[in-house]
């Protein structure tokens, strides 16, 4: 551990045979790296301390104070021995002068959150050559307060929960008897505060920033109680229907699910609510696409039954199988409908190859079959209600499709967004391929029949629904320059007024253009089953990690996905901090076609004043063009 001004530097790489440990020998001086307070060369022995700062959704914290200091005897200040900060990252690396040994404390501070110390121990002999590695999570220093009353008697309301939700963290409390509250251990930024009890309607507010937060008064109104049932078409009670719930205005959203006997009571609907609309699931029945049920609250009556009536589905059942090998197919993806992109009924194989879809409508019924390593095989069956249809796919090896794009001079393109559109008289490949740096594209296990591309690509006129065939890997496309983002339907380009929106995210805040208005707000058009979206999502979290937390700067992902499930998951697995929004009523599909983003990923970068300042910024560099154009 100890380093001297010529010191071993060693990292891990993981290869094909391995760990292969490198050793590079760097002379910090000829780096300029030393004394960080004085940004000189520290001459003689030294030691290295590496660490990375973090907050509660894992994300790395820019611009926390890092201070490495001796235990103070007692009676005695500590003796610090170097400070640092973090970089974007969360990353830090402190240079101690000397030969340190003994034990170090490491205190990290920044405002807005609680000051952690790590203790550190060094061997006056170490056998380990790697410098001590200092993690530290920071947890918030804010607080919220407020008092909750009744909102025509004035009175407090005791005993009523209040919920703050920040990223995908909660804090949870009580209202004491005169109904004051407080939440503590907050981290700066934005919150939403969900206030509850029985016999009042639910009460939401949206806080932007934690830290200059006024006390809040939150006024209880009574209740609305409905009362839903769920049965067929001869009026039979239907159970275990899936039911979420949204009160738009209040933007309250809810997943609920009756009964056995199809009964279901929703409580604490705010007073002023005057509609809910619903989407249904229940794997017998047709499903809900979109929140197509709607519900009309009467003014005059606090209290409401309603009846929702579900039409039987059928299921389509079966294997699917290696054509050569005559052995089951384990993890393909079987999906029934015309569309990719809807939420479709769908199953994955197991390892016996077989397969079950329910809740499939009525009717002639397209099936897709993906699997890893086949060529995708379409096939038709007759769905009736109540009944399971049998359907065995064969697959078949899968075939390249690939070329090369390149501009009106010959130039290859890079970044060049490849997708399938239409196959088979179906909508329902989802294969996608980026143009690299030479221009070419590989699209592999495609069908071994003629399908559709569309290439899409900013700047540039868009070539749609062109037809290739595998295997062919030679096609060469050239795209001519005009449209003013290269998107079919594309209305904005840079210094255009940013068209208006209002949002609604996952969690139910509301973001409109409006209320922006003097700050950046970058828009990222994205989806889950888009592989280029994947693929920048690094980029993107860099962004915010550097940006993430400045009052001037709004990240908003707008997903394009079709299973809030899947999209969810996502999310928290990959710790993506900033606003997501997401579904039909969310404002994401008004957006996509007002910004023109029919190719994703497609981003869009508007300034202070609402002009558009950059689109489709994508690869390494996008978070130093977006710091650019930001500013300091």
């Amino acid at each position: 551990m100890i380093r001297t001004d010529i010191i071993p530097t060693h990292r891990l790489f993981r290869g094909f045979g391995g760990v292969i440990l490198l050793s590079l020998c760097l002379d910090l001086t000829a780096f300029g790296l030393g004394d960080p307070a004085t940004s000189q060369p520290v001459e003689g022995p030294t030691t290295l301390i590496e660490g990375q700062v973090f907050d509660h959704i894992g994300a790395g914290v820019k611009d926390v104070t890092v201070i490495a200091r001796r235990p103070a005897a007692k009676g005695a200040e500590p003796a610090d021995l170097a400070t640092t900060t973090t970089d974007d990252m969360g990353d830090f690396t402190l240079l101690l002068p000397g030969k340190v040994t003994g034990k170090v404390v490491v205190a990290f501070t920044k405002a807005g959150f609680t000051e952690v110390t790590r203790e550190v121990e060094f061997d006056p002999d170490p056998d380990d050559e790697f410098p001590p590695f200092v993690d530290a999570l920071l947890g918030g220093a804010g607080k919220l307060t407020g008092t909750v009353r009744d909102f025509h008697t004035e009175k407090p309301v005791a005993a009523a929960t209040v919920r703050v939700e920040f990223g995908y963290d909660k804090r949870e409390t009580q209202t004491a008897e005169d109904g004051t509250f407080t939440v503590a251990e907050l981290p700066p930024g934005q919150a939403r505060v969900t206030v509850e009890t029985e016999r009042y309607g639910r009460e939401q507010r949206e806080v932007e920033s934690v830290a200059e937060a006024e006390p809040l008064d939150v006024a209880l109104k009574p209740e609305r109680i409905v009362h839903l049932r769920t049965v067929d078409g001869d009026d039979k009670p239907v159970g275990r229907v899936g039911v979420e719930c949204v009160a738009e205005e209040q933007k309250d959203y809810r997943s609920l699910a009756t009964d056995a006997a199809g009964q279901l009571t929703i409580h604490n609907v705010h007073y002023d609510t005057r509609k809910l609309v619903l989407r249904l699931s229940h794997q017998s029945y047709i499903s809900s696409e979109d929140f197509d049920r709607e519900i009309e609250l009467a003014s005059d009556a606090i209290e409401s039954t309603h009846t929702l009536v579900l039409e039987q589905a059928g299921s389509i059942a079966g294997r699917i199988i290696d054509r050569s090998e005559q052995r089951p197919v384990n993890g393909a993806r079987v999906t029934a409908g015309d569309y990719a992109f809807g939420r479709n009924p769908r199953d994955f194989t197991g390892f016996d190859g077989t397969y079950r879809i329910n809740g499939v409508p009525p009717g002639r019924q397209a099936v897709t079959v993906f699997a890893r390593g086949y060529a995708p095989e379409l096939a038709e069956v007759e769905v009736a209600a109540g009944q399971v249809a049998d359907l065995e796919v064969k697959l078949d090896p899968p075939s390249l499709v690939g070329g090369t794009v390149a501009d009106a001079d010959g130039k290859p393109l890079t970044g060049v967004h490849v997708m399938s559109v239409k196959w088979r008289g179906h909508e329902t490949l989802t294969l996608q391929s980026l143009t690299g740096a030479d221009g070419r594209f590989v699209i592999p296990d495609a069908p071994t029949d003629e399908f559709l591309i569309s290439l899409i690509h900013p700047g540039h006129e868009p070539l749609l629904e062109r037809p290739v065939r595998a295997p062919k890997t030679d096609y060469r496309f050239a795209m001519t320059p005009g449209g003013p983002d290269g998107m079919p339907g594309a209305t904005v380009k840079v210094g255009d007024d940013a068209p208006p929106f209002e949002l609604t995210t996952l969690d139910g805040r509301t973001l409109k253009l409006a209320d922006l208005k003097g700050k950046t707000v970058l828009l990222d058009f994205w989806a889950t089953w888009c592989g280029p979206c994947v693929a920048e999502m690094p980029n993107v979290k860099k962004i915010h990690d550097a940006l993430g937390q400045r009052d001037d700067f709004v990240m908003i992902g707008i997903s394009l996905d079709t299973d809030q499930k899947a999209l969810q998951r996502f999310i928290k697995d990959q710790k993506i901090g900033w606003a997501q929004v997401y579904g039909p009523k969310s404002g994401a599909e008004k957006a996509s076609r007002d910004y023109g983003a029919f190719a994703i990923p497609a981003t869009f970068l508007i300034g202070p004043d609402g002009k558009i300042k950059s689109t489709d910024l994508r690869g390494p560099g996008m978070k130093d063009q977006v710091a650019k154009l930001v500013g300091k």
